[in-house]
C-alpha cells in the first residue's frame, strides 16, 4: 500500500487552487502598480533628495545653526563685558 501524492488524488481542484493563487497575484501586482506613483519630471520642485543627501544636508544645516549660535553668545558676552566696564 502506499501514499497517493495529494496532486494526484483531486486534480482539478488542484488546478483551481493554481489559478486562484494566480490570479491573487495579478491583483496584487496590479494592486502594487497602482500605488507606485507616476515617473516625474527631475525639476527643483519635485526633487526629493536621497537619504544620505538629506543626512548631510541636515549635519552642514546644524552646524551653520551652531556656528551662528557661537558668534551670537560671543557678541552678547562682549557687550556685556564692555557695559560692566562703563
Amino acid at each position: 500500500m502506499y501514499l497517493i501524492h495529494r496532486t494526484e488524488r483531486h486534480p482539478e481542484s488542484n488546478n483551481k487552487n493554481k489559478l486562484r493563487m494566480l490570479e491573487e497575484a495579478k491583483a496584487r501586482k496590479k494592486k502594487r502598480d497602482a500605488t507606485l506613483s507616476p515617473p516625474c519630471p527631475f525639476t527643483p520642485q519635485t526633487y526629493r533628495p536621497s537619504g544620505a543627501v538629506v543626512r548631510v544636508s541636515w549635519n552642514r544645516h546644524q552646524q551653520q545653526n551652531q556656528r551662528e549660535r557661537e558668534q551670537t553668545r560671543q557678541r552678547l558676552a562682549e557687550e556685556e563685558a564692555q557695559e560692566q566696564q562703563q
